[in-house]
């Protein structure tokens, strides 16, 4: 009897011991369980917070989502993520700390309750300036398709702009230069002057020559533009980010592209324009700037109005090219001249040149409507202009009906840009906003969107929790 309780009880006091063992490392990895959940979920709450720290003036100016690494120059080094790392440790700090109340009402801390982080680290990150502004460019489009800003239809922009000047090879005024010059060096015919019994020549009144004289002016001059509200202040381009050369320009994921019509309706919304002054800037002719990226308004404005002209040029050239009545008329009225009666080696120039007037008389109302507010079509249907406007010295005055707006034609340039130059200078206008309202350095290429952390810490039983996550917007 006293073997089988002897036995019995050897074999309660091993099952028991183990029992107790088995419990033991249970408990144990229940506890590096939670340490270790634990561990990722204030991890989770101290980069959450540190999103959280986003540029307000960009957001509420730009509606765009990023980090400001140097906080707007306030809290840190503009081209360092040192102050975010900072900004983590700290956030880690107030989550895994004694908390005060605890500590005074002398309540013990449960078992799991220290966490010790070892070490912080931003192994890589992403920025607005990320495939030379995708990364921007993919935040503009994910506010349009969310309704963010104002719908616009890709037709509402004229197409294919820049074949209508390549059809033409952009080549008509070293061609009015050198044929008016060409007329002008011509040997000019003598005839016997009655009074004085001389030999003298004819002079050369080409009806062309006004319409010639007119189109060396200044197109802003001929076109009577007020542009007293534009500046010629110089911009502080020198620090922008497409004259310093873009950093962080590494793609971190894969990007999603949206088309132009998302720029589109950004640029329309946010950026300042000749008729359409949206918000009191620096720059006051911000599309303008897209185009041209030059250092003052009046000069990127003057060369968007030239390179409109040269698209109206181009569509107005082909169509009294091609038209015979005025072909026939410039004709007739070269012939007239006593020069061409004398010397008909003159009629085909001052008939072209004829021509070639009626071209810039056309065009120049297209842009004189354009700039007032009116509408010009980017492929006219007729033409308003005739040979009589250049002989009796006398504008075209007349009205279309229907066409696209002078911003219009700025977004359809715009959409035939190199798309990173575009990006560029969109985020040019972007820093130099910012940068007026904050007074800081602030730069798109450090300006953060995804956070690469690789975070290291311990447990209260010396466990060791690691953490390699992408943190970020989108």
């Amino acid at each position: 009897m006293r073997k089988i309780n002897g036995s019995v009880t050897i074999f309660f006091s091993l099952t028991i011991s183990t029992f107790i063992l088995f419990l033991s490392v249970l408990i144990r990895l229940v506890l590096d369980r939670y340490e270790k959940e634990r561990f990722e979920i204030i991890s989770d709450i101290c980069i959450t917070s540190i999103l959280g720290e986003y540029s307000i003036p960009l957001y509420e100016t730009y509606d765009l989502l990023y980090i400001d690494s140097g906080y707007s120059g306030y809290a840190g080094d503009v081209e360092s993520v040192d102050t975010i790392k900072s900004r983590a440790e700290y956030y880690f700090e107030q989550n895994i700390s004694q908390n005060s109340e605890v500590a005074a009402t002398g309540e013990t801390r449960p078992p799991w309750g220290e966490i010790c982080i070892e070490s912080v680290g931003i192994d890589d990150f992403q920025t607005a300036a990320a495939g030379f502004g995708q990364s921007m460019r993919a935040q503009i489009g994910r506010n349009a398709e969310s309704g963010k800003y104002d719908s616009y239809r890709a037709d509402d922009v004229p197409g294919d702009i820049e074949s209508i000047v390549l059809n033409n090879e952009n080549s008509f005024w070293e061609e009015w230069q050198g044929l008016m010059q060409a007329i002008n060096e011509k040997k000019l015919p003598k005839k016997m002057n009655s009074k004085t019994g001389k030999l003298e020549e004819v002079p050369l009144t080409n009806p062309a020559d006004w319409v010639y004289s007119l189109s060396r002016n200044d197109i802003l001059f001929n076109t009577g533009t007020d542009i007293s509200d534009i500046s010629n202040a110089l911009l502080p381009l020198e620090d922008c980010i497409s004259q310093r050369g873009a950093r962080n320009t590494m793609e971190l994921g894969n990007i999603p592209h949206y088309d132009n019509s998302a720029m589109d309706c950004f640029l329309l919304q946010k950026m300042n324009s000749f008729q359409n002054r949206l918000q009191v800037r620096l720059s006051g002719n911000e599309l303008e700037y897209i185009l041209e990226g030059e250092g003052s308004d009046y000069v990127n404005f003057r060369k968007v109005v030239e390179d409109i002209t040269d698209i109206r040029i181009s569509d107005n050239r082909n169509h009294i090219e091609n038209n015979s009545e005025i072909i026939r008329r410039a004709s007739e009225e070269a012939r007239k001249l006593e020069v061409c009666t004398l010397d008909e080696s003159f009629i085909e120039p001052v008939a072209k040149s004829i021509v070639y007037a009626c071209v810039y008389l056309e065009t120049l109302n297209d842009i004189t409507r354009l700039l007032k507010g009116n509408r010009i079509p980017l492929v006219k249907n007729n033409i308003y202009v005739r040979v009589e406007n250049v002989i009796s010295e006398s504008r075209v005055s007349a009205e279309y009906g229907g066409g696209y707006t002078y911003i219009q034609y700025l977004i359809g340039m715009i959409n035939e840009m190199d798309e990173m130059t575009l990006n560029l200078r969109v985020m040019d206008l972007i820093e130099m906003e910012i940068r007026r309202q904050t007074g800081s350095r602030f730069r798109m290429d450090f300006c953060i969107e995804r956070l690469y952390m690789s975070i290291e810490g311990s447990g209260k039983y010396g466990g060791k929790n690691n953490i390699n996550r992408v943190y970020g917007y989108y």
